[in-house]
């Protein structure tokens, strides 16, 4: 929204410039008529006219209002918070994203990448896709699917390794999700040419911390690449 906002007024400013130019040398020359007539009749009763810089100050500020009042409303219609919901971008630092959803199942629509294989164990099912020509990194998309009861919490462990480097998060549907299915989406960057693997744990009910060493998972997969 900040990129529209800006752009919005990049274009309206030399506008409201031109605008703001025109009236004050349209005015001001019949502004000089006037005075000049006047100064000619020797007639001082009659009502002054309001000097070409007020009314230039008027025009401007008008359309600074007239700008606020249409760009704030439209902003508020044009942004729409995704709650609950944090954008990370996949990085050195941080080479893994995760997504869950309860209601919407994750599709690759995307021609540069290539399905690498697919696995169905247990109830879980991934598919791996690489990208085509990722240049310095290498990078990957898992895509899964799971069962869940529908009374009850579900929580979805992911472990990366690549180039000797573990990183691990952990994502849930809450109980009140009336679903049978969970999808979930992770993206990781990964050494070119280094084996890598993921790791995928699945545990039914709350869980508020989750590691591989301190947790039984009820199921489990994992995937090397």
């Amino acid at each position: 929204m900040t990129i529209v906002t800006v752009g919005v007024f990049t274009f309206l400013i030399p506008i409201i410039i031109v605008i703001t130019l025109a009236v004050y040398f349209i005015y001001k020359r019949y502004y000089d008529r006037h005075t000049n007539k006047v100064l000619e009749s020797g007639e001082t009763k009659k009502r002054k006219w309001i000097a070409p810089w007020g009314l230039t100050l008027i025009v401007l500020g008008a359309q600074l209002v007239l700008v606020a009042g249409v760009m704030f409303p439209l902003s508020m219609f044009m942004y729409v918070p995704n709650q609950g919901s944090q954008v990370v971008e996949v990085s050195d630092d941080m080479p893994l994203k995760f997504d869950v959803s309860d209601s919407v199942q994750f599709v690759i629509n995307d021609s540069n990448f290539d399905e690498v294989t697919s696995l169905t164990e247990d109830g879980v099912k991934v598919t791996v896709y690489k990208r085509i020509n990722s240049n310095d990194k290498d990078y990957y998309v898992f895509l899964g699917e799971t069962d869940k009861d529908s009374d009850e919490a579900l929580c979805i462990y992911i472990d990366y390794e690549n180039n000797g480097r573990n990183t691990d998060c952990m994502a849930g549907i809450p109980d009140n999700s009336n679903t049978s299915k969970v999808y979930f989406k992770c993206e990781v960057m990964a050494e070119p040419d280094t084996p890598g693997s993921i790791r995928v744990g699945i545990k039914s009910g709350s869980v508020y911390e989750m590691t591989s060493e301190e947790l039984k998972f009820d199921k489990e997969v994992k995937l090397d690449f």
